[in-house]
């Protein structure tokens, strides 16, 4: 075979404005083993470093005129033609870099490292031109080898990272030899297991019964009861050591070998499993629904559909009776859930029907917990899968439903590269697999109920409740008038009474305080200085030690700390301002542990507990929480965001909202939608069973129109009035609002790239580009100007994002990096959660 071939590579790790397709030279070794899809080590840039890539295609002649080596292929499973399409997508829909698209998209365990191992040229060595040809540093790396052979790791401990640049030189003048070795980050994992030879063990009883010892013939009995079983579950249960068990296969009783085991986070949920899910009847709207759903299934082309439902309408149920036909034709579901403190509850509803087909995906799973879910789905092991954000991405190969439950959060979004959506991945997958998506939320997002009012989704509605058990009445607390005793515990009377109410009757109340931590902020009354995070231009938290308050313990915490909410930077509580030296320092606002000590000291007899991202923190955590709610050993379950998407506790009749104006004045185009939809979606939580459901609305605005439809969980009322809004503001679903966001740790550069930015969107837009319909604004500081010790600018750009869009902004976006230093990071992010 002398005819040459080439592997077009991705590089895994290049920046945006490297990011093409590169030409290597493979010899017949490589191009024997090459595929579209095959990792693959190359040399890269003018040190020839060692890369990772992915191949792209292969093909028999190059346009480059000089084309370095390959050097292995990586052997583990290539990536599919729908993963290399998707990576592809999200390049040109999210602006960024094939590798930093494949970081999502890619199961954890092909994700690779390189080992570079070097070993000495004797012949060199030994040579007589030695000091001649080399520095005095080469001379001890080499003094090194020649006593044993090192890997780059162990060379850039023992000499420094500059190392590498030596180690090159060596290479090329040939006095090193190098060896490359791609190693997987994430492998399988295997248990020691026993079987017991039955036959041997009988016949070694009858001839001589002492023949064994006490714990050899427990070892042996067990192995009878129990059939073959993990080494360590034997240890265990027996309380005997490794020994006896060499011994038993010393004599050829038993067998011991080694097993592939997964790891599988979801059999944590089986405690929770308390009480086996109930037959579910559907009622008659729920049927209809069902027939609609089912109809736009059967048609076999790609489809979407919005399922609008209010709060406790039984839209999971009826979303579970079409995953049943979906898997009954052999194919596979992906369940997509907001919160990961929501995954148990969606694993515990299915895991009912399905078993063990269905599993979990999500960012908190352990790096082999990821690969062996993956490759089980991979292997058709798994017909549905429930996840976070990520689980769009679980490759199944006969995909046919998408769902996206409470498809208005914000946690769909991602906040970092790439910036994907995934409603947009879940669209670009079911139109690839002529599958189905489905959107569901009893408050759907403006840009989803204007696309099924347009026929581009089919929408679906369930317009009572379950039962038709009644909505929550929704009490409205005046706080102009309805003041507390205490100014201190922002609880109102009206909130008081019923909460008093609730623990008279033995049920329980969920309580909404978006805000965590204990005081918002600190203020000096003498200087009127705010105490400000050092590394963003950001107030500090005041937060308690969680750790010194137990479930039994109703004592106010002090707060002992100032946190970061942003960089997690954390300092200890100052008596004295900082600036003017005063000691009139004041605590202002409140948070979820403020809260949770305010309803200790007016309610001592309830048990309370909290759920926020600090007291979730630990593995599990969050299940143990929702599960103390589910089997009412706790009164009053007080929170964050966490608190408000999709619960379904039983005994919940009453849910309270202590700030709902806070986010009705924020300067974002979708704070109505988020008022609205936090109103309702807090009140929906309660009443959800046999007993009638109460909200308490704490606000200074009763008369607002958001407040009112919200209250009235009106959304057809507010969705007119919102939409009349945003087509005249040009705001989406009339726009798609792209930021570019420039950000550097040295104000000067971030400037003067913002300057540059400007200047190259001033060109493109007046020359090439000049059919290219946008407004652009700024350049300006980001509402956050300085995070994280980064200054941040950024423009913003109302347009439509077609193709001659998306084109501009990629030239924009590869210019500028090209001319800006390593200082200065620049991204574009499309419809972002905030502007």
């Amino acid at each position: 075979m002398n005819e040459k071939c080439y592997a077009g590579v991705y590089i895994l790790d290049a920046a945006y404005q490297f990011d093409k397709i590169y030409d290597y030279y493979m010899d017949e070794e490589t191009r024997s083993k090459a595929g579209r899809g095959n990792y693959i080590i190359v040399p890269f840039g003018g040190g020839n470093k060692r890369r990772t890539g992915i191949i792209w295609e292969v093909k028999d002649s190059t346009d480059a005129e000089k084309t370095k080596p390959a050097d292995k292929i990586i052997e583990v499973p290539a990536l599919s033609e729908e993963q290399l399409g998707l990576a592809v997508f999200l390049k040109e829909n999210t602006f960024c870099a094939i590798g930093e698209a494949l970081k999502v998209i890619a199961p954890t365990g092909l994700k690779t490292g390189i080992t570079v191992r070097y070993s000495i040229n004797t012949d060199k060595f030994l040579a007589d031109d030695l000091y001649e040809n080399t520095s005095e540093k080469m001379r001890v790396v080499l003094n090194h080898l020649a006593s044993q052979n090192a890997t780059s790791e162990s060379l850039k401990e023992e000499f420094g990272g500059n190392i590498s640049h030596v180690m090159a030189t060596l290479v090329k003048n040939g006095y090193v030899a190098e060896e490359i070795t791609p190693e997987r980050i994430v492998k399988e994992k295997f248990a020691k297991y026993a079987s017991l030879n039955h036959e041997k063990y009988e016949s070694e009883l009858l001839g001589n019964p002492k023949a064994l010892t006490e714990r050899q013939h427990k070892a042996a009995e067990f192995l009878a009861a129990n059939g073959d079983a993990p080494a360590a579950e034997i240890l265990e249960e027996l309380e005997i050591s490794m020994s006896v068990l060499n011994a038993l296969e010393k004599k050829k009783i038993i067998e011991i070998y080694e097993k592939e085991i997964f790891r599988d986070s979801s059999e944590d949920y089986e405690g929770l499993r308390n009480t086996a899910e109930p037959e579910f009847i559907l009622s008659g709207s729920q049927k209809a629904a069902f027939g609609e759903l089912l109809d736009l299934y059967k048609n076999k082309r790609p489809c979407a559909a919005l399922l609008h439902g209010v709060t406790g309408s039984g839209k999971t149920h009826v979303i579970k009776a079409l995953i049943d036909e979906v898997i009954a034709e052999g194919k596979q579901v992906i369940m997509l859930v907001p919160e990961i403190a929501l995954t148990p509850q969606s694993i515990i509803f299915f895991k009912n029907y399905y078993k063990d087909r269905v599993k979990v995906l999500h960012s908190s799973l352990s790096a082999g917990e990821k690969f062996d879910t993956q490759r089980r789905i991979k292997n058709g092991e798994i017909d549905l899968v429930v996840g976070t954000r990520s689980a769009v991405f679980a490759p199944f190969k006969n995909l046919g439903l998408i769902i996206i439950d409470e498809e208005h959060e914000h946690t769909y979004k991602s906040e970092q590269k790439p910036y994907y959506h995934a409603r947009e991945v879940a669209r670009f997958r079911c139109a690839k697999n002529n599958a189905m998506m489905i959107l569901s939320s009893a408050t759907p997002l403006i840009e989803s109920y204007y696309k099924a009012e347009n026929k581009i989704y089919n929408l679906i509605k369930l317009d009572g409740r379950y039962n038709e058990s009644e909505l929550p009445e929704i009490i409205i607390a005046d706080m102009r008038y309805d003041e507390p005793e205490n100014k201190m515990l922002f609880l109102s009377a009206a909130l008081r009474n019923e909460i008093a109410e609730n623990l008279k009757n033995k049920e329980q109340t969920i309580i909404f305080q978006n805000r965590r931590g204990y005081y918002n902020f600190i203020s000096c009354r003498s200087c009127g200085e705010t105490v400000m995070c050092p590394n963003c231009t950001i107030s500090l938290k005041l937060h308690a030690e969680d750790k010194n308050k137990t479930k039994t313990d109703k004592f106010r915490r002090t707060p002992s700390k100032l946190v970061c909410h942003y960089c997690g930077h954390t300092e200890e509580v100052e008596t004295l301002c900082k600036k003017c030296g005063s000691d009139k320092l004041l605590n202002f606002g409140s948070g979820t542990q403020k809260c949770e000590d305010d309803l200790g000291e007016i309610f001592p007899e309830a048990e309370i507990i909290r759920m926020d991202s600090d007291s979730v923190s630990g593995k599990n955590s969050h299940m143990r929480i929702l599960n103390s709610v589910k089997n009412e050993e706790a009164d009053i379950l007080i929170g964050t965001q966490m608190v408000t998407k999709g619960h379904n506790f039983k005994n919940v009749t009453l849910s309270g909202i202590l700030y709902a104006d806070q986010g009705l004045f924020l300067d974002d185009y979708r704070s109505n939608e988020r008022t609205f939809e936090t109103i309702v979606q807090v009140a929906g939580r309660a009443g959800r069973y046999e007993k009638n459901g109460r909200a308490v609305i704490q606000t200074y605005n009763p008369d607002n129109e958001i407040i009112k439809y919200a209250v009235n969980q009106d959304y057809e009322k507010f969705y007119g009035k919102e939409i009349k809004l945003r087509k005249a503001a040009v705001f989406p679903p009339f726009c798609d609002i792209c930021v570019i966001n420039i950000i550097s740790e040295y104000e000067n550069e971030a400037a003067s790239t913002a300057k540059k930015t400007g200047e190259a969107l001033r060109k493109c837009m007046n020359g090439d580009y000049r059919d290219v319909k946008a407004i652009v604004f700024g350049a300006f500081p980001a509402n956050i100007y300085r995070l994280n010790r980064s200054f941040r600018m950024r423009f913003i750009i109302k347009c439509r994002l077609n193709k001659r869009t998306k084109e501009m902004l990629s030239v924009i976006l590869t210019d500028i990096n090209k001319q800006t230093t390593k200082k200065v990071s620049v991204n574009i992010d499309v419809n972002p959660n905030m502007i």
